[in-house]
């Protein structure tokens, strides 16, 4: 399915453009995060799992040489939404990637809430790191706006885009 292809693409660009040291470690670790239990509604783990890996293209596909922390956030920076914090999760990715996914963490309750957005994009602009990887979820979820039919939401996102990412 079209995961896989997203999988795939992702590991043929790190194993083609990285090095050894990063391609093993990249490589572990996604392979970590394809162990966790998810919980996306209507969507199966490795449906969900696309999104991630288009973001980790994406970024790879635009800076090469980019460090393998960056990577890494692109692969879990959803992971506080959908699947549980486990110890084993704390350890592998540490304090600070660990500090960058909560921030990257919507309220699902408040998204629509701008005074809330405001301050969550204010927190992310404080870092390279979680604005990087902000920018890529974004692009990803413009590339995909097509597919939702629900006029309102489209909207929500483009002005979301609009005021707090161009």
């Amino acid at each position: 399915g079209s995961n896989e292809s997203d999988k795939t693409l992702f590991l043929s660009i790190v194993r083609d453009q990285r090095s050894k040291v990063s391609a093993i470690v990249v490589e572990d670790f996604s392979e970590f995060i394809e162990t966790l239990e998810y919980d996306h509604g209507q969507l199966s783990k490795s449906q969900y799992l696309s999104h991630p890996y288009r973001v980790a293209t994406l970024l790879l596909q635009t800076f090469p040489d980019i460090e393998d922390e960056y990577i890494k956030l692109a692969l879990c920076h959803n992971v506080m939404e959908v699947s549980y914090i486990s110890t084993e999760l704390i350890e592998t990715l540490g304090i600070d990637m660990m500090r960058y996914v909560k921030i990257l963490t919507v309220d699902r309750a408040r998204q629509w809430n701008w005074d809330y957005k405001k301050n969550y994009y204010h927190e992310i602009s404080k870092n390279k790191i979680t604005r990087i990887i902000k920018i890529f979820d974004k692009l990803d979820n413009m590339f995909l706006l097509p597919e939702n039919k629900i006029k309102e939401i489209k909207q929500n996102y483009l002005s979301e885009i609009t005021n707090y990412l161009i």
